[in-house]
């Protein structure tokens, strides 16, 4: 606008004050507003008279986890602390997804047990042996129809044991840790978990949970061959040295897999990859993962200790038939109330390795906001 220009026709300067009238202070200057944000409100709340509606000067908080309370790396101690306060809040639905596969098992396996005639086959072989030694104490040696009642009920045994080993290894003990793991990780995001649910997506990972056992134990079977032919070629001394190296290439699989099923279960990927994924996200933290290991075992001994061996002990009179199906019966009891601790901390150990290496923990908060 150029300076000769007139002002806009509805545009006067106000008159001038009288002499000695009051004049009112000059108004306050405004106040910046970035990128045209609107003024914030004459109340102090988002329930004050004149607040603009969705607005809200309290700061914003990030959503903490329901079972353990915020997203950080954690120390041991604190780690098994989370694992207890996660499993003492969620107690009903752990102890449910536990249950809803080991009594079934522990049913079929008394089941079998039965079938087989177990009570009677460990009690041929009990007398058979003592058949056997009575024999010896003469200076005779087994008769041919004692090593041939020997055999088979030693083979039926076997055979039993086997198969139920079979079902624990390669569907019970899958099925129950996936399932667990799934509950333990929709609970630390904070996010809804049932039964129904857990197992619905541990059916969806048993193949791959199958192929990563049955490539542990090809791997453990593997080094086992290993001993046994350096036991053949070398003799003694090298099958010793060769199975003390056996034995720390073990200890350090195991360690380094330990979370393998986790990450099978939590983002889908295949066998192989999970155990891949496991090895990467342990890396450098062996002696933390091998301390944690063990300081859950010794927690599953005492524990599994102080449920069956008062039972056990009052109970040692019964017959050995008698005594396997307690045994079996408690050991199902033990499992389902022990075992998760193992499983809820590995589930928050996975975690917590994805928070130290991948910043898990960064990219749950965006993911929030």
């Amino acid at each position: 606008m150029d300076s000769a220009d007139p002002p806009p026709p509805s545009w006067q300067p106000g008159p001038p004050p009288p002499p000695g009238a009051w004049v009112p202070p000059p108004a306050a200057p405004p106040q910046w507003n970035p990128w045209g944000a609107p003024p914030p409100p004459a109340g102090g709340g988002p329930g004050a008279p004149g607040a603009i509606p969705g607005w809200d000067p309290r700061p914003v908080r990030a959503p903490t986890a329901v079972g353990s309370g915020s997203f950080r790396a954690r120390g041991v101690g604190e780690l098994l602390d989370g694992a207890f306060t996660l499993y003492r809040r969620n107690f009903l639905l752990i102890v449910a997804i536990a249950a809803a596969v080991q009594v079934p098992f522990a049913l079929i396996q008394l089941a079998l047990y039965r079938a087989a005639d177990l009570s009677g086959h460990l009690s041929s072989i009990n007398t058979t042996l003592q058949q056997i030694n009575a024999r010896t104490q003469s200076g005779l040696y087994a008769s041919s129809d004692q090593i041939d009642t020997l055999k088979g009920d030693a083979g039926a045994l076997i055979g039993t044991f086997v198969l139920v080993f079979a079902i624990q290894y390669l569907v019970v003990r899958p099925l129950a840790e996936a399932a667990t793991t799934r509950a333990v990780s929709d609970r630390y995001l904070d996010r809804p978990s049932s039964v129904g649910s857990s197992y619905g997506a541990a059916l969806r990972r048993l193949p791959a949970l199958i192929a990563m056992t049955l490539l542990l134990t090809l791997g453990a079977t593997a080094l086992a061959a290993v001993v046994i032919v350096a036991a053949v070629v070398a003799g003694a001394g090298g099958a010793v040295l060769v199975g003390l190296l056996a034995l720390v290439a073990m200890a350090v699989g195991y360690v380094r897999v330990r979370v393998a099923a986790q990450a099978i279960v939590l983002e889908g990927v295949s066998g192989v990859r999970g155990l891949r994924r496991s090895w990467s996200l342990l890396r450098g933290a062996f002696w933390r993962t091998f301390g944690i290991l063990g300081l859950l075992a010794l927690i599953e001994l005492i524990v599994s200790g102080i449920v069956t061996l008062p039972v056990t002990a009052a109970t040692s009179g019964l017959d050995s038939g008698s005594r396997q199906l307690l045994q079996t019966a408690l050991g199902a009891v033990a499992t389902v109330f022990v075992a998760p601790i193992t499983l809820i901390t590995l589930t928050l150990y996975y975690y917590d390795a994805r928070i130290r290496r991948e910043a898990f923990d960064i990219e749950m908060l965006a993911a929030s906001l």
